[in-house]
Parts: C-alpha cells; structure tokens; sequence
C-alpha cells in the first residue's frame, strides 16, 4: 500500500522551474485543465524528509534539477520544513490554467509564465549584505547631516535599487526564455537553436489572471521592460540598457524590434541572396539598424554568423536604412556604449538626456549588472 507520502506530488518552481525548461523546453502535457487550488493535507511534497524521498525515487538531475535548495510550491496552511536541500514556497492562489508541465505521474514544473511571475514575488528580507548596505547607507546621512554638509552627495538607496535589479535580472530571465537561446547550468556557452517558449504577451497574460496575487504587478512591469526575440545574451542586455529609464540608469531610447523578419523576396537574385532579412534591433519607422558584431565574440559563443553580418548591413543599407554596428569593445564600455546611444537618439530625431549624479551612479551600476566582468574576459 502507498504511503501519504508516496503518492504526494512535487511542484517545482522559481529557480527549479527555469532549469528544467532550460533543459527540457515545453514539451510535456499542461496542467491544470482549468484554474485550481494545490492539493492540501499531505497532497505535495512540503518537507525536507519527503524531498529526500523524492530524490531517491526520481532522476531530478534527468529532469534538468542540479542547483540547491530546489524549488518546490505548497498549499496555503500546508506546514513545511526550511532545509539546504529543498525550498518551499506557500502559493495560496489558484494556479492559472495550463500554467505547470507534467514531468512524470509525481513531478510537476511551472511552465515559463508562472515562473517568471514567481521569481517577480521575491520578498527582500533581511538579508545580511542588504542589512549591511542599509546600515551603511543611514550613517551616511547621519554623518553628513552632523557635519552640516549641504551638498546632495551620491547616496542611493540599496532596496530601491536592490527591487529594480532583481526586476532587470528577471527580464534577462523572460527574454532568454522568449527568444532563440537558453543559457546552461555551469557552462559559459548558450544554445543558440531553441525555439521561443513564451512571449511577453503570455507573460501579461498570465499575470493578469493572477492579478492580485504577490508579484503579478512585478511581472507585468517584467513583460513592459522586456521584448520577444532576442538571439543571444549580449542582445538582451544591449536592449535592455539601451531602453530602460534614464533615472534607472538606461538610456531611454525607443524600444526597437529584435531580429523582426523583413520581407526582400523581390531583391532576390539581384541585390539579395536569400528572401528575408533579419536585423539584430530595428527601428522601423526612422529606417535605422543596429548590428552587433564580433568575430571574437561570436566564437567564443559558437555563434558562427560573421559571414551573413556584411551582407546583410549592405542589404540593409541598399533598401535605405542606416546601419549602425555595435562590437565588444563598444558595448563592454561604458564610455563607448554612452557614444553609441547618443548616436542612435540622433538618428531617431531625438534629444539626447543626460543624467543626474544620481543617474551615473545607477548607469555605472546597471552596465555592470548587464555586462559582466566574465563576458571581458577571453
């Protein structure tokens, strides 16, 4: 006979779930049919012990699971155990239709909607560097209001800025998981053939049907900061620092199109190879590509498209737009980036907006975030 725990289920979520998909994609039965509660009394996996179990039953690394604690959602009132091998989460609300993917008979894994909402729940506790950078940040003011410093020094404060970092890095999360690669667990070097398996219109989707619920407004925002169609990893931050607010340390530029498919059959033969053209960021309406190139870079990634780069920024330009290129060099500093930016708003016909003391704080901060010191190193 089964024990109460045996026939448990396993829900895994937030950092769990984006590994399996990660690893796994989409391709498994959706569930629940339609909206309902976790199951209660015992139904999921909710304690260290059970978990233990659970391991020795099924190959959760199989399954793509290799990071811990895992990820696991449980009932509202369903007690629950805090270990170094499991993480449980109480999700109250019910679970939007067809949001989770069946594993197996016992495991089932958020879908990329859910758990890209379930990371934007995160709560900012009293964690020990946050406590340590809050504390620092009000004897800064205490200081300076003793010594009668009239001055507004560059003073930020650490959990505002801490909320949009954790909101940028879960935008980073949604565009790889809405665009055409998947980062590996513990390898540098991303998949560059998957397919899409959400978009920020079922990331919106799925949030308003949660709305409400902790973290729906935050995934919301996600799906406003972020786009579908980014190709790679420098794609998604070069977006994303060229259109974030300024008083958040982007540029503020337009939002462009990435890798939007331009139609040039009728060039065929003649001034085009091929039937479609695919810019890496394009603003349609003022006619202006942005390229991003490297030969360095796109080996270090096995992303071997430097020969179709040329042809395609002549094509471009043969059609009437004006094709800027990005490299690493530009891109990895800020300096070069901030020309780079400049450039671009003019060509969209527009002022160019400097920041506060403030804001070139934030910018120099979030270019760390979105750049990393390991993306400079070969």
């Amino acid at each position: 006979m089964m024990t109460s725990r045996e026939r448990a289920f396993a829900f895994f979520s937030h950092d769990s779930a984006i590994e399996v998909l990660r690893a796994r994609g989409t391709a498994a039965p959706r569930w629940p049919s339609r909206a309902r509660l976790l199951p209660s009394a015992g139904g999921c996996i909710h304690n260290q012990r059970g978990f233990r179990e659970l391991a020795l039953q099924e190959d959760l690394a199989a399954l793509g699971i290799s990071s811990q604690p895992a990820d696991l959602i449980v009932g509202k009132g369903q007690g629950r155990s805090f270990g170094k091998r499991a993480r449980f989460h109480v999700w109250g609300s019910p679970i939007p239709p067809n949001s989770m993917l069946r594993a197996s008979e016992r495991l089932l894994v958020s879908g990329p909607e859910l758990a890209v909402l379930q990371l934007a729940s995160f709560q900012l506790k009293a964690e020990p560097l946050i406590v340590q950078k809050l504390e620092r940040f009000h004897a800064d003011k205490r200081e300076l209001s003793y010594l009668g410093i009239d001055e507004r020094p560059i003073i930020d404060h650490p959990l505002k800025w801490e909320r949009f970092m954790r909101l940028v890095r879960i935008a980073t999360i949604a565009m790889e998981l809405a665009g055409t690669y998947r980062l590996s667990p513990g390898e540098l070097l991303p998949n560059y053939k998957a397919a899409p398996i959400m978009s920020m219109a079922s990331l919106m989707e799925t949030a308003g049907f949660a709305e409400g619920f902790f973290g729906a407004t935050r995934a919301q925002r996600i799906a406003e900061m972020a786009a579908d169609g980014s190709a790679s990893p420098m794609e998604t931050s070069l977006f994303l620092m060229l259109t974030l607010p300024v008083e958040w340390g982007g540029y503020g530029l337009p939002r462009p199109v990435l890798n939007h498919t331009l139609d040039i059959s009728q060039l065929r033969g003649s001034l085009a190879s091929g039937d479609v053209i695919t810019p890496d960021l394009l603003w349609g309406e003022r006619l202006l590509a942005l390229e991003y190139e490297s030969d360095a870079f796109h080996r270090k990634w096995h992303r071997p498209k430097l020969s179709t780069d040329a042809e395609r920024a002549n094509t471009l330009s043969t059609l009437g737009y004006t094709v800027l290129r990005a490299t690493p060099s530009e891109t990895l500093d800020l300096g070069r980036l901030t020309m780079l930016a400049r450039q671009i708003s003019v060509l969209l016909g527009r002022g160019v907006t400097e920041p506060d003391a403030l804001g070139q704080h934030r910018r120099r901060l979030l270019h760390a975030e979105l750049f990393p010191v390991s993306w400079r190193q070969e």
